[in-house]
């Protein structure tokens, strides 16, 4: 996957078990694994043996595809919280670029009011898309793309060991204190100077991410684990600065505990924090 930023990430899907409804995809690498489990990735989870509906980012991706595909057919579909609808038309290609060469399928593109915003295609023999493009559709620059994912191998008969976590929210935090010198007597005021939470013994990994920011002033953020060690996030405002880290942690179970606290114009922090409960299949 190629962002608009540059960086390529690269993500390994499989198939490991066909349910009664959907196909079920599974990463090799626990990495991949923690980051579908918290962030949801859109090349993970249930698929839908009807249309390849599945959920993506806490969304849901249920309209990419209305099979079966013929050139010409058209759906529309709400696309991403806050983009409205989109009008999708598919159209037949004798020759799609795919790992194995060129194969016939089907080009679909999505628009939003005359602006190409989803670009992708589907390609029976790999049984998904071979490219799909997501365009920023602030601008009308055709090379303004959010990311393009392509895939570049594919086979069967994989094994080997795949990896699914079952994520569990420990603490979602953020405090703040913001005074508006013009204002000073009626400050923004989200102070939450302690937090406790406990991990529990069936957890594999603590996974998530904890800052502080200020403003005209100082502010820390620490994360204290069961042990008694102390993960400190200082942040310095002239005029402003922040600190962050992001944590894949092997669990320690027991109770944990954060400390936020600050001074200035505006400070502040906040912890995200899940457990992680591991399964390991093999094919």
């Amino acid at each position: 996957m190629l962002l608009d930023d540059g960086d390529v990430l690269e993500y390994t899907t499989v198939m490991v078990e066909e349910r009664a409804d959907t196909f079920f995809l599974a990463p090799p690498t626990r990495d991949a694994a923690k980051e579908e489990a918290v962030f949801d990735l859109p090349l993970y989870g249930d698929f839908s043996k009807r249309d390849l509906a599945t959920t993506g980012f806490g969304e849901s991706w249920d309209w990419l595809y209305r099979f079966p595909l013929e050139d010409g057919r058209s759906w529309s579909a709400e696309v991403f919280a806050g983009e409205g609808e989109v009008n999708f038309t598919a159209t037949y290609a004798l020759a799609i670029a795919t790992p194995a060469g060129e194969r016939p399928g089907f080009h679909v593109r999505g628009v939003v009011e005359n602006q190409t915003f989803l670009d992708y295609d589907y390609v029976p023999e790999l049984g998904w898309f071979a490219h799909f493009w997501a365009f920023d559709l602030s601008t009308a620059e055709p090379d303004d793309f959010e990311f393009h994912a392509m895939v570049v191998e594919h086979g069967l008969g994989w094994t080997g060991e795949y990896y699914v976590y079952e994520p569990i929210p420990l603490l979602g935090m953020d405090a703040y204190v913001a005074v508006d010198p013009e204002e000073p007597t009626e400050p923004e005021l989200a102070p939450k100077p302690y937090e406790a939470f406990t991990v529990s013994a069936e957890a594999a990994y603590v996974y998530g991410f904890a800052y502080a920011w200020a403003f005209a002033g100082a502010s820390e953020t620490v994360l204290v684990d069961p042990n008694g060690e102390a993960r400190r996030h200082t942040a310095v405002g002239v005029p402003f600065g922040g600190q962050g880290t992001f944590y894949d942690l092997e669990a320690v179970a027991g109770e944990w505990h954060v400390a936020q606290a600050g001074a200035g114009a505006a400070t502040g922090g906040g912890v995200y924090l899940w457990e992680l409960r591991e399964e390991v299949g093999r094919l």
